[in-house]
């Protein structure tokens, strides 16, 4: 019975910690890690995919999760889009794909593949607000 009852321990341990990366984000947004995952979930659902290329040591970006992306309305709002959260410096060719040069760059992307618009900078909850209204009609 106890062996059981490890195994059923461990089992739900190994789905917390394969899930928990995937779905993490101490702002509130629910960011997916994995490019195919999310393109593969944008088709599916038919939401816009937003990707946030970003740097670990860019202040920027460091603001743009504290702020923005901490922003209870953004939070909401991202709840219509597929977000996936890209490291611009580990995955290079992704970064390079879109042309995102700066350290900060969220771009999103209709299932089509067609990109909507662009950010290329910090920018305040409000403002971005409005670029994720645009990318949604």
């Amino acid at each position: 019975m106890r062996r059981y009852f490890l195994a059923a321990v461990a089992v739900i341990v190994a789905v917390v910690i394969y899930v928990t990366p995937v779905f993490s984000g101490s702002n509130g947004i629910h960011w997916l890690y994995s490019y195919d995952q999310a393109l593969q979930m944008s088709k599916s659902t038919g939401k816009t995919l937003m990707i946030y290329f970003y740097t670990d040591w860019q202040e920027w970006c460091k603001k743009m999760d504290e702020e923005t992306f901490a922003n209870p309305d953004v939070v909401e709002m991202s709840e219509k889009f597929v977000c996936l959260r890209v490291n611009s410096e580990k995955e290079q060719a992704l970064a390079g794909k879109y042309h995102a040069k700066a350290s900060l760059t969220i771009i999103f992307i209709q299932t089509s593949g067609i990109e909507t618009n662009r950010v290329i900078s910090f920018s305040p909850a409000g403002n971005f607000l409005k670029e994720m209204q645009k990318a949604v009609r």
